[in-house]
């Protein structure tokens, strides 16, 4: 979560205070970032340049990461988004066990 907050503030695109905008993205907008898909790019920079927190659950991500150079416009896309747990996952752990299932 850090992470994505300071890359947010590094590219002067912080989050007003009180904003509650967000958006989740599931495993195809993750694929369809994955394979540069233009149109997903330009909502999530969009999402993020209007300070709107973009969050992908830890589950989903674990389910496409494989970390493999291949996936360099996905960790790209996933520099500026938040993980989010509704399980004991965090992002290390999602990446591993992405990892384990090839």
């Amino acid at each position: 979560m850090q992470l994505a907050r300071r890359r947010r503030r590094e590219h002067g695109l912080e989050r007003p205070r009180g904003s509650l905008n967000a958006i989740a993205l599931d495993a195809g907008a993750l694929i369809a970032l994955e394979n540069n898909d233009r149109a997903v790019w330009a909502a999530l920079k969009l999402a993020v340049a209007k300070g709107a927190e973009v969050i992908v659950l830890s589950t989903v991500h674990a389910q496409l990461w494989r970390g493999t150079a291949g996936q360099v416009q996905l960790s790209k896309a996933l520099e500026f988004c938040v993980q989010a747990s509704l399980d004991p996952l965090a992002r290390r752990s999602a990446r591993s066990v992405g990892e384990q299932d090839e």
